[in-house]
C-alpha cells in the first residue's frame, strides 16, 4: 500500500466524532438492504442501518 496523496488541504474531511447519544461501533456482519449488525463500544450488539 503506498501513500495516500493529497492534493491540497480543502480536500481533507475532519474526522466526526459522536455527539451526545451516538457512540463508535464496528460492523460485525451485514444482514441485507441497509442494515447491519454492529458491536458497539459498550459490549453491546446491535442492528443498525446505513
Amino acid at each position: 500500500m503506498g501513500k495516500r496523496k493529497v492534493l491540497n488541504e480543502s480536500a481533507l474531511k475532519e474526522l466526526q466524532l459522536p455527539q451526545e447519544g451516538e457512540m463508535f461501533g464496528r460492523v460485525i456482519k451485514l444482514l441485507g438492504g441497509e442494515n447491519l449488525l454492529v458491536k458497539c463500544a459498550d459490549g453491546v450488539t446491535r442492528r443498525g442501518r446505513i
